[in-house]
């Protein structure tokens, strides 16, 4: 027996009232230039499909903004710069070790922008109760280095609830 029907094989979303209603708040939040908005719930209620989806309608409703999507991996070191070295593999850069990853990454997304008359950089970020303390200030530093160069960044997370504890 072939199954084929998108329902069955997962290929087909359906759009509920919760979904669409982060998707019109991510895009008011992006349209007014906001730094971060953050959805927490409960494991297993769709988050990670949510956050898929918002970052396929930023991409459709702002294409002159550079849209980013990635999953916070667990870690267990604290080592400086992972989230800017996971940030730049998202990217598909590569950059070589001794290079100050946030540096470098600033100079990609301003290259990326450039032109623009609204630069702006969308983050979104799925599961990101699993950031160390560490990664929240190297998004300070992403931000505040983006702002330098006239780039907006918004930042949307996708979190369980014990985010809240950290």
């Amino acid at each position: 027996m072939n199954i084929t029907h998108p329902l069955i094989s997962k290929q087909a979303r359906i759009i509920t009232p919760a979904l669409n209603w982060a998707v019109r708040l991510c895009l008011d939040r992006v349209a007014m230039r906001r730094s971060a908005v953050m959805f927490r719930g409960q494991s297993r209620v769709g988050k990670s499909r949510c956050a898929v989806f918002v970052a396929e309608q930023l991409k459709k409703q702002f294409p002159e903004c550079h849209v980013a999507f990635y999953i916070a991996l667990k870690r267990k070191t604290r080592h400086p710069n992972n989230l800017c070295r996971e940030l730049c593999y998202t990217e598909n850069i590569h950059p070589k070790e001794r290079v100050d990853l946030r540096y470098h990454l600033v100079a990609h997304l301003e290259s990326l922008l450039v032109g623009q008359q609204a630069g702006q950089y969308l983050l979104v970020i799925d599961e990101v109760q699993r950031l160390l303390p560490v990664d929240y200030f190297d998004l300070a530093d992403l931000y505040n280095l983006l702002q330098a160069k006239s780039i907006c960044m918004t930042l949307i997370a996708f979190a369980q609830p014990d985010i809240d504890a950290q």
